[in-house]
C-alpha cells in the first residue's frame, strides 16, 4: 500500500521493520495479540532523534534564513513555470482533496490478484471478504506490524461543499463515523475521475522522489491544500514524534476519529477514558497552529457511562477556549451522547406548535455555557454561529455539536431548542 505522505520523507529511509518477532499462531487469541501490540508500541516508527541529510533544499522553506544558498532551479521547463501556476499545478494533482491517513497494528493486506472484480471496489479492496470474512483481507500468514495506509477518500461526492449541503451529521452527509474506504466500500468511488483504483491512490510518491525541488514543493502542497482524515489513537497520541513538525504546521484542516472506549492495551499515553480525551485535545491546540478547520468525530463500540457527556462536554469547552482561531469546530457524538446534549436545552418552538421532523439536528454550544440547537427549516449557518445570536458577545463563540451516527432520531419539536433568554424564534426562519 502508498503511504499517505511518506512519514520520514525529511530523513534517509528507516530500514528496521517494526513489527514484533513472533510466529503466527502466537496471534490467534485476543489477549497474546494485544500483547504483541503493546510490545509492539515500543517500536513505532518514529522520527529518527538526528536526520542524516535534508532532503528540503535550502531557500524553499519560509523559515529559512536569507544567509543560507537558495535552492537553483533545474534546467527543464516545469520549473521555467512562474512558481505560483507551479503551486496551481500541484493543487490540483495531489490537492484540495479529503485524504486519509492511518497507522494501524495488524497483518499486512493480502496482495490481490488483478482481475475486473478489483474496477468494483475502492482502492482494489475486495470489499466481500472485508464485509464477511475480514481475515480474508490481511494475509494472517505474516506477523502483525505497524501499517501506514491512505488513500483519497470517496465518502463525499467530488462537489462536495458544506456551505449547500450543511455539516456533516444524522440526515446530512456522512461523517467520520460512516466512513468504510478502508474496507474497500465507499459510497461515491464512481463519482470520482479516473479508473479503479489508480483514481483513489494520491499519486504523489514518484513526484516526491523525482528530485529535491519537487519534494519540496509537492510535500507542502500536499500538506496545506488537502483535509487530513486521521484514524486511530496510536497515530493521533504519538503524531509529534511521527510527523516533522513543519508538516503539522502546515495543516489547515483536520478530520478525527475518536474512540472514547477504554483502551485494551496498556501505555502510558492510554489511561482512562477521559484522560485519553484531554490528551488528545491537549495535541491538537499545541501542535497545529496553522489549523482552521476542525472536525472530530467522538465514537464507542460497547462501553456507556450516563455521565459521560458531562466530562466530554467540560474538556470540549476547555479546548474551544484554547483554539479561538479556528474558523470550522465541530464534534460528532453518538446517539445517546447527542440525546443527553439535547436534553439540556431549553425549547422554543416557531409559533407553540410542535410536529414530527425529518431534517438534520445540530447544536451550538457558546464558551459561556448556553446552548442552542438548531433543526431546519431555519437557515443554516454552519460552520459560523446560528444567526440569532449576532454578531456580538461570548454567544457568538464555541463549537457545533452534531449528530454522528446514522440513525433515525426521533423528535415531536421542530424549531431552535435554546436556553438563552433573549433568543427568538422569529427572526431566524429563511420563509
Amino acid at each position: 500500500m502508498e503511504p499517505l505522505l511518506f512519514p520520514h520523507a525529511d530523513s534517509a529511509p528507516i530500514s528496521k521493520s517494526a513489527q514484533v518477532n513472533s510466529d503466527s499462531d502466537s496471534f490467534c487469541g485476543d489477549e497474546i495479540y494485544n500483547e504483541a501490540r503493546t510490545a509492539a508500541l515500543h517500536n513505532l516508527p518514529h522520527l529518527p532523534k538526528q536526520r542524516p541529510r535534508c532532503l528540503t533544499p535550502f531557500g524553499s522553506r519560509k523559515a529559512d534564513s536569507k544567509d543560507e544558498p537558495e535552492a537553483l532551479f533545474q534546467e527543464c521547463t516545469f520549473f521555467k513555470i512562474p512558481p505560483d501556476i507551479r503551486n496551481l499545478i500541484l493543487t490540483m494533482a495531489f490537492g484540495d482533496r479529503r485524504v486519509h491517513m492511518d497507522l494501524a497494528f495488524r497483518h499486512p493486506d493480502v496482495t490481490l490478484p488483478s482481475g475486473p472484480f478489483r474496477a468494483h471496489h475502492h482502492y482494489g479492496i475486495d470489499e466481500d471478504a472485508s464485509r464477511h470474512l475480514e481475515e480474508e483481507m490481511y494475509d494472517s500468514g505474516q506477523p502483525p506490524t505497524w501499517q501506514w495506509w491512505s488513500s483519497v477518500c470517496h465518502r463525499l461526492p467530488p462537489d462536495h461543499d458544506s456551505t449547500l449541503t450543511g455539516p456533516m451529521t444524522n440526515g446530512g452527509p456522512d461523517g467520520p463515523w460512516g466512513d468504510t474506504c478502508r474496507v474497500g466500500k465507499a459510497d461515491h468511488c464512481q463519482s470520482w475521475k479516473g479508473d479503479i483504483p489508480f483514481r483513489c491512490r494520491i499519486g504523489i510518491m514518484g513526484w516526491l522522489l523525482s528530485c529535491r525541488q519537487n519534494y519540496a514543493e509537492g510535500i507542502d502542497a500536499l500538506y496545506s491544500t488537502n483535509i487530513i482524515a486521521m484514524t486511530g489513537e496510536t497515530l493521533i497520541c504519538h503524531l509529534p514524534d511521527l510527523l516533522l513538525p513543519q508538516r503539522l504546521v502546515a495543516l489547515p484542516s483536520l478530520e478525527i476519529s475518536w474512540t472514547l472506549d477504554e483502551p485494551d492495551i496498556e501505555d502510558p499515553v492510554f489511561v482512562c477514558a477521559e484522560a485519553r480525551l484531554e490528551n488528545m485535545l491537549q495535541i491538537l491546540s499545541s501542535n497545529f497552529p496553522r489549523l482552521r478547520h476542525l472536525y472530530v468525530s467522538l465514537q464507542y463500540s460497547n462501553c456507556y457511562s450516563s455521565h459521560r457527556w458531562t466530562w466530554v462536554r467540560d474538556h470540549l469547552d476547555q479546548f474551544a477556549r484554547r483554539t479561538l482561531s479556528l474558523s470550522e469546530c465541530a464534534f460528532s457524538l453518538p446517539t445517546i451522547d447527542f440525546q443527553k446534549a439535547l436534553e439540556s436545552a431549553n425549547i422554543i418552538t416557531e409559533g407553540g406548535s410542535s410536529q414530527d421532523i425529518s431534517s438534520y439536528q445540530q447544536i451550538w454550544r457558546s464558551l459561556d455555557g448556553g446552548i442552542s440547537a438548531v433543526q431546519l427549516p431555519y437557515l443554516d449557518s454552519y460552520p459560523n454561529p446560528p444567526y440569532h445570536l449576532g454578531q456580538a458577545g461570548t454567544e457568538n463563540k464555541g463549537y457545533w455539536i452534531l449528530h454522528g451516527e446514522n440513525e433515525v432520531y426521533e423528535s415531536g419539536e421542530q424549531g431552535i431548542y435554546t436556553d438563552f433568554e433573549s433568543a427568538s424564534a422569529d427572526g431566524d426562519s429563511d420563509a
